[in-house]
C-alpha cells in the first residue's frame, strides 16, 4: 500500500509539471511572437537603408560597342543622251540612300580589375547595419578588328562606346577616371540596364594593329554583397573588404584568399579558353549581351548573427534548459527528501523564460554579447537565490547556479558558431548525458517510491 501511494504521488507529480511546462511554453511562444514583430520591423529598416545607401551590387564589363543606326551615303547615277545621233553620258543629280550600320561588340582582351571594400555602419532608430563604399580601379587592353574598323560612321556620333553595367547607377558615387589611350573619355548616360557609356572619339581609334589601354576609377556604396563580372578574354580579378567575417561567391574558386584581423581578400583569373565569351561580335543588343556572360565573382559581407537570430536560435533550445533545471529539481528532492510544489518549479520556469526577453531587449540597444551577459546573470541570480531557499542551503543553490552558469556559456558558444553549431551542440549534449549517468550512476531508483 505505501509503494502505491508512493507511485500516485509521483505519477500526480509528473502530471502537474507537465501543465507547469505547458504553461512556460505559452509564455515562451509569446517571446517568440514578440522577436518576430520585432524582426519585421528591423527587416522594413533594412528596406530603408537599402533604398538610400543600395543593395547588393554586381558590375558587368566593360565591353566596347559600335552602336547601330542609320547611315546616309550619296550616290551618283549616269544617264544616256541622245544628240545628233550619238548618245553621250551626262551624270544625273546625286541620290541619298539610307543603310543600317549593325551592332557590333567587343570585349577588351585583357582586363584587370581591383577593388577595396571600407565598410560602413549606418543607423536607423536603434538598427544599425553595415554598408561599402567600394573603390573599383579597372585596367584594360583592347584591339579592334579589321571589319570594325571599317565600318562606317555616322556623322557627328563617336566611332565607339565603353560600356559598363551596374545595379544601380544611382549608388554611383563618384567616377574619379575613364580614359583610353590617356584620353578622357565623356559619360554619355544610357536609358536601360542602369548601364553607363562612355563616348571613344574618332581620334583614338585609329589603326587595328593598336593596342588601346583603358583606365577607370570610381566608387560605389552598396549592402551586403559586391560583385563583378568581368567580360573579358583574359581577367584578373582582386577583392579586398575591411572585415573578419566574408563570405566569398562565385562559380571559380579563387586561387588567393586570406582572412585575418585585418581584413579579408581574394583574387581569381580567367583565362580565354575558360571564359566563353558568346554572342559576340553580332548580338541582338547590350542586354542580351550582359545575359548570355553574365557569370559574377565576389564577396559577401556578413553582418554575423544579430540578436534577434541569436535569440530565435536560443528558444529552439529551450526544452533542454528547462528539463536540465527540473531534472535537477526532481534529483534534490530525491536525495533530500524534501517535496517541492508545482508553483514553485512555475517560479522557475518563468525565471528561464524571462532569459529570453531580456536578451532581446538589451540586445537591440547594447548588442548581443553585453545582453546575454546581463539576462544571463539576472536569470543565475533569481534561480541561484530562489533555490537556495527552497532547497534548504547556499550549497544547493550554488549547485544549480553553476549548473545553468555552464548551461548558458555553452548555449553562447554555439550561438555564435556559424557553421560549428550543430557540432558543438552534438558534442555538448554528449558531455551532460554522460555526466548525468555518472551523477546517477549509484542511484537506486525503485527506493524512490517508498
Amino acid at each position: 500500500m505505501k509503494v502505491l501511494i508512493g507511485a500516485r504521488s509521483w505519477l500526480v507529480k509528473a502530471i502537474s509539471l507537465a501543465v507547469v511546462m505547458v504553461i512556460i511554453e505559452m509564455a515562451i511562444v509569446e517571446v517568440w511572437g514578440l522577436l518576430s514583430e520585432r524582426m519585421s520591423r528591423r527587416e522594413e529598416a533594412e528596406v530603408k537603408i537599402t533604398e538610400m545607401a543600395g543593395g547588393e551590387q554586381l558590375i558587368e564589363g566593360p565591353i566596347f560597342i559600335v552602336p547601330e543606326g542609320d547611315v546616309l551615303k550619296e550616290s551618283a547615277s549616269i544617264q544616256l543622251e541622245a544628240s545628233d545621233g550619238a548618245f553621250s553620258e551626262v551624270p544625273s543629280a546625286p541620290s541619298t540612300e539610307t543603310r543600317k550600320r549593325p551592332l557590333r561588340i567587343k570585349p577588351f582582351d585583357r582586363i584587370q580589375l581591383k577593388a577595396d571594400l571600407a565598410s560602413e555602419t549606418i543607423y536607423r532608430g536603434i538598427y544599425s547595419f553595415q554598408t561599402f563604399v567600394s573603390t573599383v580601379t579597372i585596367s584594360g587592353e583592347l584591339a579592334l578588328s579589321e571589319e570594325m574598323l571599317s565600318l562606317p560612321r555616322i556623322p557627328d556620333t563617336p566611332s565607339g562606346l565603353v560600356v559598363i553595367k551596374f545595379t544601380d547607377r544611382n549608388s554611383i558615387r563618384a567616377i574619379e577616371e575613364m580614359t583610353l589611350d590617356g584620353k578622357e573619355l565623356e559619360l554619355k548616360p544610357l536609358n536601360f540596364d542602369n548601364s553607363l557609356a562612355f563616348t571613344v572619339p574618332h581620334e583614338v581609334i585609329t589603326s587595328p594593329q593598336r593596342i588601346h589601354s583603358l583606365r577607370a576609377i570610381f566608387k560605389v556604396r552598396g549592402t551586403k554583397s559586391f560583385s563583378v563580372s568581368p567580360m573579358s578574354h583574359v581577367w584578373d580579378v582582386s577583392l579586398s573588404a575591411n572585415t573578419e567575417n566574408p563570405s566569398f561567391s562565385g562559380s571559380l574558386l579563387a586561387e588567393e584568399r586570406s582572412v585575418n584581423s585585418d581584413g579579408s581578400s581574394a583574387r581569381w583569373h580567367g583565362e580565354k579558353f575558360s571564359t566563353q565569351l558568346v554572342c559576340f561580335p553580332e548580338c541582338e543588343s547590350q542586354h542580351h549581351y550582359f545575359a548570355q556572360n553574365r557569370n559574377p565573382i565576389g564577396i559577401n559581407l556578413l553582418d554575423g548573427i544579430s540578436a534577434h537570430h541569436s535569440v530565435e536560435r536560443a528558444i529552439k533550445y529551450r526544452e533542454l534548459v528547462v528539463l536540465l533545471i527540473f531534472g535537477t529539481f526532481l534529483l534534490f528532492e530525491f536525495v533530500t527528501k524534501i517535496r517541492l510544489h508545482p508553483f514553485q518549479y512555475l517560479l522557475v520556469g518563468a525565471a528561464l523564460s524571462l532569459f529570453y526577453l531580456l536578451t532581446l531587449t538589451f540586445g537591440e540597444h547594447i548588442g548581443l554579447a553585453a545582453a546575454y551577459l546581463i539576462a544571463s546573470t539576472i536569470t543565475v541570480l533569481l534561480v541561484a537565490g530562489y533555490s537556495a531557499a527552497v532547497l534548504g542551503g547556499w550549497r544547493h543553490g550554488a549547485t544549480v547556479g553553476a549548473l545553468l552558469t555552464v548551461t548558458y556559456g555553452f548555449l553562447y558558444t554555439i550561438l555564435r558558431e556559424q557553421d560549428g553549431s550543430l557540432l558543438l551542440g552534438s558534442i555538448g549534449l554528449s558531455v551532460g548525458l554522460g555526466a548525468i549517468m555518472f551523477v546517477t550512476r549509484k542511484v537506486d531508483w525503485y527506493s524512490l517510491r517508498q
